[in-house]
């Protein structure tokens, strides 16, 4: 059989989806061969692929073979049409289409046959198809492709990799005689999921019985063009999840979604799952996105750390202190209410009465102690005794509302306070009666303890002459102790040790040891009360104080004298026998308080001149005898404004003539609630101290006056007080920004109330150096320091104008020029540290030429007396919609009447007035225009406007040019000039004429006819002797010089 060779000629069809059939394109060529062997004889076929061949671009089945062949349809021809895959880096076999030649059909070399459904082969883009004249198994390989790539040949039919051995190698014979194939191919349609939704929802749960969660619809277009319908395939990514699909049972294009056996879906692990469903018809995909969503289930929580045990020291925790955090697992991440805990019961060994001090915070599980464990104790009530460790079993809850879970936590408290113990406290001791005060007689030791020991004796009510330092235990005679044995013998001393929380306590026997006795009074100590200045019928010097007793303990009897030891205060007593102890001076505490209390020694001796003692403590009552008075009447005081509440203003002071350390003469301050003051100022009762109660401002009230009571704290009388006044003057700070004012303008000058503060000036241009630019002066205020503390300045310094910081009065520095305008830019300044600034003041100066632009008018006032500003209203109600202005006036008094000179002039509007037309020039009305609006005739009469009503109070009897130029300034004026000048130059012309002919330059004769220059030609020039050419050149000199002297003459004219 020869050899065979196939291109692939691929045409590209419509994409309608309304044609069964469309026509794919393919390139390249894939051929098969026939080879010999070396020997010549017939070897196996093999199939050569060239490189990039025949690779399809489509997705479909083919439906027919169509090929052209010069062999015709022979009926001894098998032909196999393959379709290939890439597989990685080979081709793998698809399908093998069989020629049948019983349905070939030849046209024109052209042979066709189709392929029945059955057979038809699914194709995809990328795919190869070719054919080949026996059917192998084989793989193309596609490593390192040279131009063309050797196939190999599997006789066994299995479908694995090349085998070396196996392939022979070729090369293509040139004699290949080229014929042409093309393939018809069924284009393929995407499958649809026609009822997949955005998403599902799947209660969160362990499943075992693989339940489906949703059943997929899919449908494929295709199903219309074959008798049977095309196979659907479902599949699921990512395959790692718990879910999976499965063909339904029931009819093609229908596939369920469902849990996989021991599927977990865990909320909190994983709220929603994404998987892509993809379908698959004819080798063409669909997929899509279905998203299943866990819904939370309410799981059971858990204690993480419970049952469990801890161990608290008493010593080192306070109340609030955390002593163990219980821990709950709850597996949902949003519940539907939150896990609480609570402390539901307790036990304890050492008690079943005293609760636990701890509770456990509902939320965060928090086990806190209640109290301060340091200065907790527990009694154990059948012993009577303080363990120093218990121990707590507590009960647990925790509880959302539908799960609870219980445990038990074990809390051991250790080092618990213990009540103090005595080490070394014996029954009884023994000291002599002539033991000094102030003499240790025992020191108590007890057992150590964390907690501070402190020490006191309980019966110390009995008056019993025993002191103990509370720290260290010592036990010591008071320093008021006289013991004697006759009188008590034996003390009983109850001594009591405590801590923070216990205390303990044992009796101390203390035996008095007689000392050679003698007379002695029944007490030791005697109490006496009496009043202070006894002026009174109840206070009379030589009353009775105290009565005394004197016994004598050696039974022996006897004489008693009896006498007060001379000490502090014994002046003011003496003794009656040894019965009565009286008062003798009246005592004015007031001066003496140290008189408050008066310890007399009383001695009494018998007549073996053995002595005994008495105490006699006298108690001077105090009243209250004057009130309370301040040093000063009124008291002043300065603060600066905007303190804060608190600030000292002052200390007021006050003295009270009663004694300083008893009530009566101990006293306090306070304000008098008036005009409000109580809420700005406070005093302190103690020390006098006024301070502010809030910030302060000098520019509401630039001072407070108030009054200040003192009372004392006595009580016989009651509460007896005096008064002062206070003045508190509140200081300023620069805490306000200076304002210039506009309301000082000229009443004459408009000035718009809403543009910044602007002021426009108008100057003659020959003002003086020094010279006031105008009589208006800048005025400023500044709430802080008033109008004197203001200083003015010029924003950017000015060539010819000052200002003076002080009055705010502009002044000329130096001439300035006519009709221009200066800007100047003022700003006010305080005084203040920091200086503060005003806003800027615009001031424009505008000059004029007062030769020019003045016009004056002479008035008679009616009355005689000129009201400037009436006058100039009227002027303007004549002149609109000029801007008259009134610069100066002269009043001079003639014998019969007052007449005033007003000079005036003209603005031909006002709007340089305005701030935003700063920068315009302002425009003077012309003399002229205000003298034949104002003057009647060259005479100075006034027109008729001065006829009006208005000017009767001050009529104007003649309007006039200023006098020094009214030549310039008049018509009749500029007219007489005019005259004078052509007068002048008539008379100047005769006066040069006349000259001219007395030097003889002029001559009137008649003289020789001189031949014009002109008349002589060059030729007889040529030919004259010297002498005619100079005579010829002198008379045209002079022809020239006489047709010019009358201009020269006109020149000079015009010169002079």
């Amino acid at each position: 059989m020869s050899t065979v060779l196939f291109q692939f000629l691929l045409t590209l069809a419509l994409h309608s989806p309304r044609i069964n059939a469309q026509v794919c394109s393919a390139g390249g060529v894939l051929a098969g061969y026939e080879t010999k062997n070396q020997d010549g004889d017939a070897a196996e076929r093999q199939r050569l692929l060239l490189v990039g061949a025949g690779e399809l671009d489509c997705y479909g089945v083919i439906r027919e073979w169509i090929f052209h062949t010069n062999d015709g349809c022979q009926s001894n021809k098998s032909v196999e049409f393959e379709v290939w895959r890439p597989i990685n880096s080979e081709y793998q076999l698809v399908g093998v289409n069989v020629f049948d030649s019983s349905s070939c059909g030849m046209q024109n070399n052209s042979v066709t046959f189709g392929i029945a459904p059955i057979y038809r082969i699914p194709v995809e883009p990328g795919y190869i198809i070719g054919w080949n004249q026996q059917q192998n198994s084989l793989r193309i390989s596609l490593e390192d492709p040279p131009e063309s790539t050797q196939l190999a040949v599997h006789y066994d039919g299995d479908i694995g990799p090349a085998v070396p051995g196996d392939s022979l190698a070729f090369a293509i014979p040139s004699e290949l005689k080229a014929y042409s194939l093309k393939v018809t191919i069924v284009k393929g349609e995407y499958p649809s999921l026609d009822n997949l939704p955005a998403s599902v929802n799947v209660t969160e749960g362990v499943y075992t019985t693989m339940p489906t969660i949703f059943t997929v619809l899919a449908s494929h277009l295709n199903n219309r063009i074959y008798a049977d319908a095309v196979p659907l395939s479902f599949r699921l990514t990512p395959t790692n999840t718990p879910f999976g699909i499965r063909n339904s049972t029931g009819p093609n294009g229908l596939a369920e979604v469902y849990v996989v056996d021991g599927g977990m879906l865990d909320y909190e692990a994983q709220s929603v799952n994404a998987l892509s469903i993809s379908v698959t018809g004819l080798g063409l995909t669909t997929d899509s996105t279905l998203t299943v969503n866990i819904i939370d289930a309410n799981e059971p929580h858990n204690f993480t750390n419970l049952p469990n045990s801890t161990d608290v020291s008493a010593a080192s925790t306070s109340a609030g202190n955390e002593v163990f955090v219980v821990i709950i697992y709850d597996p949902d991440l949003n519940p539907v209410s939150r896990v609480r805990c609570y402390l539901t019961n307790w036990s304890s060994v050492e008690t079943d009465t005293d609760a636990p001090p701890f509770s456990v915070d509902p939320d965060t599980g928090s086990v806190t102690a209640n109290v301060d464990l340091s200065k907790w104790t527990l009694k154990n009530p059948t012993t009577s005794s303080y363990p120093s460790v218990v121990t707590y079993e507590l009960g647990i809850l925790a509880t959302e509302g539908l799960h609870s879970v219980f445990d038990k936590l074990r809390v051991t408290i250790r080092d618990l306070l213990q009540p103090p113990a005595f080490l070394n406290l014996p029954e009884n001791i023994s000291i002599a009666e002539t033991t000094p005060p102030n003499t240790s007689i025992f020191k108590v030791l007890t057992a150590p303890s964390l907690d501070q020991i402190t020490y006191e004796i309980v019966n110390a009510f009995e008056s019993l002459p025993f002191c103990i330092d509370r720290l260290n235990g010592d036990i010591s005679l008071c320093s008021y102790a006289k013991l004697d044995a006759c009188i008590r013998r034996l003390y009983s001393v109850e001594i009591r040790a405590s801590n923070s929380a216990l205390y303990h306590a044992e009796f101390l026997n203390v035996t008095v040891n007689p000392v050679n006795s003698g007379p002695a009074f029944n007490q030791s100590i005697y109490y006496a009360t009496i009043n202070e200045k006894c002026n009174g019928s109840d206070c009379v010097p030589g009353q009775s104080v105290a009565s005394l007793t004197v016994f004598d303990r050696n039974c022996n009897g006897g004489v008693h004298l009896c006498a007060i030891i001379p000490g502090f205060g014994s002046e003011f007593f003496d003794l009656n026998n040894c019965t009565e102890l009286v008062n003798v001076l009246s005592i004015d505490l007031d001066n003496h308080p140290e008189y408050e209390t008066i310890e007399l020694w009383v001695e009494v001796k018998d007549s073996l001149n053995l002595t005994g003692y008495s105490e006699v403590i006298v108690t001077v009552l105090n009243t209250n005898d004057f009130a309370p008075n301040f040093n000063d009447a009124t008291y002043f005081g300065w603060v600066e404004e905007n303190l804060p509440g608190g600030k000292s203003v002052l200390t007021v002071s006050a003295t009270d003539a009663d004694w300083a350390m008893h009530p009566n003469g101990q006293f306090e301050y306070s304000i008098l609630p008036e005009n409000m003051t109580q809420y700005l100022f406070e005093v302190e009762s103690k020390s006098g101290i006024v301070r502010t109660k809030q910030p302060l401002d000098s520019e509401t009230a630039s001072s407070y006056s108030f009054t200040v009571v003192v009372s004392d704290h006595g009580t016989n009388p009651w509460h007896l007080n005096g008064s002062a006044a206070v003045v508190v003057t509140v200081g300023d700070v620069n805490d306000h920004r200076p304002q210039v004012t506009c309301d000082n303008r000229l009443p004459d000058e408009p000035y718009p109330t809403q543009q910044p503060c602007f002021y426009n000036f108008d100057l003659v241009d020959d003002a003086k150096v020094g010279n006031n630019v105008s009589s208006v002066t800048f005025a400023a205020s500044d709430s802080d320091n008033g109008p004197g503390n203001v200083t003015f300045h010029l924003l950017v310094p000015d060539n010819y104008f000052n200002l003076d910081s002080s009055t705010g009065i502009i002044t000329v520095k130096k001439p300035v020029e006519s009709y221009t305008k200066y800007p100047l830019y003022v700003y006010a300044s305080d005084n203040g540290s920091p200086a503060l600034w005003s806003r800027i003041t615009n001031v424009r100066i505008d000059t004029y030429s007062r030769e020019r632009q003045y016009v004056d008018l002479t008035v008679r006032p009616a009355a005689g007396s000129f009201n400037k500003s009436a006058f100039l209203a009227a002027l303007r109600e004549v002149t609109e919609p000029w801007l008259t202005k009134i610069v100066s006036s002269t009043t001079f008094s003639p014998e019969v009447q007052t007449e005033i000179i007003v000079t005036v002039y003209a603005l031909a509007d006002n709007s340089t007035y305005l701030i935003e037309n700063f920068a315009y020039a302002k425009t003077f009305v012309n003399r002229d225009a205000m003298l034949s609006r104002l003057q009647a005739n060259i005479y100075g009469d006034p027109t008729d406007i001065f006829q009006s009503s208005v000017f009767a109070p001050f009529p104007v009897v003649k309007v006039m040019p200023t006098y020094a130029n009214w030549w310039l300034d008049t018509v009749e004026g500029i007219a007489t000039i005019v005259c004078l000048s052509v007068l002048g130059l008539i008379l100047l012309i005769v006066l040069v004429v006349g000259l001219l002919k007395c030097l003889g330059l002029l001559c009137f004769k008649k003289k020789e006819a001189v031949r014009p220059i002109h008349d002589w030609n060059d030729k007889e020039l040529s030919t004259a002797s010297p002498t005619e050419q100079v005579n010829v050149r002198h008379r045209s000199a002079q022809s020239r010089k006489a047709s010019v002297s009358p201009v020269h003459s006109v020149a000079l004219d015009r010169d002079l």
